[in-house]
């Protein structure tokens, strides 16, 4: 794949991570650079060269793409933050057919399908219920005023926004999870937006070490079990997808942003829009591939 291609690539990857409720993860398999990407982010110790060739421009098209949307989503978040999103659930439902197609398949040609066991159901079950607790705590907890924007470095924040980002590029590269929504569900995305916006080094030195190391070691995992358990990983990956939806929906309320009339029709509509982006985006990654 060309340079340019990959930077290309990179860049709507790392829009995708900006975005809460979008999982990169996802924009890189439709993309067919997924399981490249693992493998040169986890064998980057034995085959360091080789991994960086390969990662650099995927790295330079993600901070452009980063750095030049992130002002834009401050901006639609503060303006249309329903609608927003609306159009965030509607990737992820748009998202679901070529999960579902990697949870019943055991290849890519899609000829052979995985005997279902009760496994499986638990493996998508058990996340998708984390997800809804979530959302059901969320409620009980209140409407999110207690989220604190960080603007200036201490010690202790520095360890929340290490912590977080590492937690945060752990699932990241895990396709259907998203990584800016792990973001959202710990309280730092507002920091982290403000930071890329205002280009605040300080914030982000903490942030971008605790995510470097959150990929490294969270590649290695992810390579070993969705190698060894395929099917139940994807299971898994399909029941935070799912219940992601509750959780988007409950910020929404915590936000005081359900508004009727035209906001909710706009709303609607590119929820759809959503939904036909992220679906269409799959069919044409597999065309591709």
């Amino acid at each position: 794949m060309g340079f340019l291609k990959l930077i290309f690539c990179g860049a709507v990857v790392g829009v995708a991570n900006i975005i809460p409720g979008v999982s990169g993860g996802t924009m890189a398999v439709v993309l067919n650079i997924y399981d490249k990407m693992i493998e040169a982010v986890s064998g980057i110790g034995k085959h360091f060269w080789k991994s960086i060739k390969y990662l650099l421009p995927i790295a330079l098209g993600a901070g452009v793409g980063i750095i030049g949307l992130s002002k834009v989503i401050e901006y639609l978040l503060g303006k249309q933050y329903m609608a927003v999103n609306f159009f965030f659930i509607g990737v992820v439902i748009g998202s679901v057919p070529l999960l579902w197609g990697k949870m019943i398949y055991t290849d890519e040609a899609k000829t052979q399908k995985v005997a279902m066991k009760a496994s499986h159901i638990v493996s998508g079950l058990i996340p998708f219920l984390m997800m809804v607790v979530m959302a059901v705590g969320m409620v009980l907890v209140g409407d999110g005023s207690s989220d604190v924007t960080i603007t200036s470095l201490n010690f202790s924040n520095s360890l929340v926004l290490f912590f977080s980002l590492m937690l945060a590029a752990f699932c990241m590269i895990i396709p259907g999870l998203s990584g800016s929504f792990v973001m959202v569900l710990v309280g730092v995305y507002p920091s982290i937006i403000g930071a890329l916006s205002n280009m605040n080094i300080p914030i982000l030195i903490p942030a971008a070490l605790g995510a470097i190391i959150g990929i490294l070691l969270g590649a290695k995992i992810i390579d070993k079990v969705i190698q060894k358990f395929p099917n139940h990983s994807f299971f898994g990956i399909m029941g935070f997808v799912i219940g992601s939806i509750p959780v988007l929906l409950c910020k929404i309320g915590q936000a005081g942003a359900y508004r009727g009339g035209w906001t909710i029709i706009m709303s609607v509509i590119v929820l759809f829009c959503g939904a036909a982006l992220s679906y269409y985006g799959a069919k044409l990654g597999e065309k591709t591939k």
